[in-house]
């Protein structure tokens, strides 16, 4: 409830939402937690792994990642996310861009099917922000892209640095 408050009161210390394996957590309640994410300008990272969340609560996440330019780390591993929404989650980050780790391995369908991926790995391949991606890929083609697609965007991150230490230095 605090959490869900100062987060609505758009909170400049409420950086870090972590409600990692906490079951009794209410879908109405996490439901709200995630709408008030929303609302906030400077949240940065969301833990929801193992909270029994399905894709009733995890579509609110949809809106948060198309909306929340702060949001830096979404982890939502071990829930019951299908794998239509975690390609859709994903496509969402396309928005901002502003995502850089998105964690969501282990959920009940553990199986995300041939499109599904080769959705998923088109999105990271798109995404400019993303460094780190937990997704259990079957095929070797969407592991394969998707690491190269990471390690392009850590190698334009590097050569930003190194561009900014040459002006300042």
């Amino acid at each position: 409830d605090d959490c869900i408050k100062r987060l609505e009161a758009d909170d400049a210390d409420m950086k870090e939402v972590n409600i990692n394996n906490m079951k009794r957590v209410s879908k109405e309640r996490i439901r709200s937690l995630i709408k008030a994410a929303c609302a906030s300008k400077y949240i940065e990272k969301i833990s929801m792994a193992n909270t029994s969340i399905s894709d009733s609560e995890a579509r609110g996440l949809v809106d948060l990642l198309e909306s929340s330019p702060s949001l830096r780390v979404l982890n939502i591993e071990s829930n019951f996310i299908t794998p239509e929404l975690l390609a859709k989650l994903l496509r969402a980050t396309l928005k901002t861009q502003s995502l850089v780790e998105f964690r969501a391995e282990n959920q009940r369908a553990s199986v995300l099917g041939n499109q599904i991926e080769m959705d998923i790995m088109l999105t990271v391949e798109e995404n400019d922000s993303l460094l780190r991606v937990g997704v259990a890929f079957q095929s070797m083609e969407a592991r394969h892209r998707v690491g190269e697609a990471l390690e392009r965007n850590y190698e334009r991150l590097r050569l930003k640095r190194l561009e900014t230490a040459g002006k300042t230095g």
